[in-house]
């Protein structure tokens, strides 16, 4: 039985096109998160090479804790958005782990198999969240993020 155009309901514009721009947005998060770690490190002290107060590693402590807190909320609500986060991070830490290279080559290796492992823990997660998002009937559209992933969900089924 063949299908014409106008029998097909239409597609709406823009779903490749809208996670790309979802990813380029949270690649800029990820940029300004780095960049301002970076000014907290400076702020803090952290980059002078002097061992750490007990003020500052109570702060960075307490910061790490927060911020993994959220992060692991986050996962279970939103697995793949946390992956594609997890990614980035991991591309990320790549980059930062080449520019400050240093002659000892067992340190570096072990730092970019650690990137290596966090891109495949990020993919991991994106794929679990996929296939939980698609299973989820409760999905509310109207959160954005719930709409980048069931955006995510229509290209992996796609590509099945």
């Amino acid at each position: 039985m063949s299908t014409s155009r106008a029998a097909r309901p239409p597609r709406k514009p823009g779903g490749p096109i809208r996670v790309a721009w979802v990813i380029a947005v949270l690649a800029l998060v990820q940029l300004a998160v780095v960049f301002e770690v970076r000014f907290v490190v400076h702020l803090l002290g952290l980059a002078s090479g002097e061992k750490l107060g007990a003020a500052q590693r109570i702060l960075l402590v307490a910061g790490i804790f927060g911020i993994g807190c959220f992060l692991f909320k986050m996962r279970y609500a939103c697995k793949a958005t946390y992956g594609v986060m997890e990614t980035l991070f991991a591309l990320a830490f790549a980059h930062e782990t080449a520019s400050a290279w240093q002659s000892n080559g067992a340190a570096n290796l072990l730092a970019l198999g650690s990137a290596v492992y966090l891109v495949v823990r990020g993919l991991s997660n994106v794929k679990d969240g996929v296939e939980e998002r698609a299973k989820d009937p409760t999905a509310d559209p109207k959160n954005p993020v719930i709409r980048f992933e069931l955006a995510l969900v229509a290209i992996w089924k796609r590509g099945e």
